[in-house]
């Protein structure tokens, strides 16, 4: 819905297929994983999207809408988004705005669809493509 263009951002990796790491469920209130050693967590997923709507309000400046997208539509994918990605670096990751943010590593850009991004979509959720 907008661009914002060079920003990656660094957080703790949890790189899933690692040891114990894996997403365990994603539903339309919470992300459970374990991370490396087996240790569960768990992310609300409404307070990552307020953290990203914050953000992004405190960040407006950068950003360019799309042609055709006005402010409303802007508004209403915002309070949907809970982080961003970067689905086609190397790693893939996408990293939630939790408190700590938490970024998550993939092996493949098709495990990052397979196991976060399509379980976060229907759950209702999706993040900001940095790339």
């Amino acid at each position: 819905m907008d661009t914002l263009g060079g920003e990656h951002l660094l957080g703790p990796a949890v790189r899933i297929g690692k040891g114990e790491a894996r997403i365990v469920s994603v539903t339309p209130e919470h992300l459970v994983y374990h991370d490396e050693d087996g240790s569960e967590h768990d992310l609300d997923l409404m307070q990552c999207a307020a953290h990203w709507t914050e953000w992004r309000n405190e960040h407006e400046g950068d950003f360019v809408l799309f042609a055709g997208v006005d402010a409303e539509a802007s508004r209403a994918w915002n309070e949907r988004c809970v982080g961003e990605r970067g689905a086609c670096d190397d790693p893939p990751w996408v990293e939630l705005r939790s408190e700590p943010r938490t970024r998550f590593a993939f092996e493949s850009y098709e495990q990052v669809y397979e196991e976060l991004l399509g379980p976060l979509g229907r759950a209702g959720w999706h993040t900001f493509d940095t790339n």
